[in-house]
């Protein structure tokens, strides 16, 4: 970024510490360079005789959003692209060195769901999980114990389906307030999703 003279600027310097490091403080040098110039800037830091252990007591969870736009100040990239889940790698990986073990996910929600839903001609519902097992497969990958999906309570009018009959897709519930045709799809939806978290073995995850 363009630097005006005559004026300061603050670095975040992020030290990652060994399990065997010896406590006491530590002296090292920032080397900082602007075009052929270069400038050390020494610094220091305290280690501690405190070791917490690899696998934390307490589960730990921040809501990271999926949505592209919560994710970078740059060019936003479409849904589920793959520069959506290099910046969904690289939140996870921010979040795993924070200490979380949990990651908390979206579902049904929205027009781009995680979890695809499809409305049969015959009335039925089908579900595509393949991008909630892209999910799921990356970030235990990172590190996560578990994943907790998003509430329910106040979800349905914010689920969309693929209607086999139009082509299109349209929202679940015609009627937002319809609590009772909210009420019947849940289970359909649980039924299939307990389903194919057993198959993948997912359960107690």
């Amino acid at each position: 970024m363009p630097v005006k003279a005559d004026s300061t600027h603050g670095v975040v310097i992020q030290i990652h510490v060994l399990r065997d490091t010896k406590p006491g403080r530590y002296k090292k040098e920032l080397l900082v360079s602007l075009g052929s110039e270069q400038s050390p800037v020494p610094f220091s830091f305290e280690v501690h005789p405190t070791t917490l252990p690899e696998r934390q007591p307490l589960e730990s969870v921040h809501w990271m959003w999926a949505q592209p736009e919560n994710l970078t100040s740059g060019e936003l990239p479409e849904w589920w692209s793959e520069r959506h889940w290099q910046l969904l790698e690289q939140a996870g990986r921010q979040l795993r060195r924070f200490g979380d073990d949990t990651m908390y996910m979206p579902l049904i929600n929205g027009e781009d769901a995680l979890i695809q839903v499809r409305l049969g001609k015959d009335g039925s519902y089908h579900f595509d999980h393949s991008r909630f097992d892209r999910w799921a497969e990356l970030f235990f990958g990172l590190g996560f114990r578990q994943i907790a999906g998003k509430h329910n309570i106040n979800l349905g009018p914010r689920v969309h389906v693929l209607d086999e009959s139009t082509g299109k897709k349209r929202r679940l519930l015609k009627d937002p307030k319809n609590r009772e045709a909210w009420l019947a799809f849940i289970p359909t939806f649980y039924d299939s999703f307990h389903a194919h978290l057993k198959q993948k073995g997912w359960v107690d995850r």
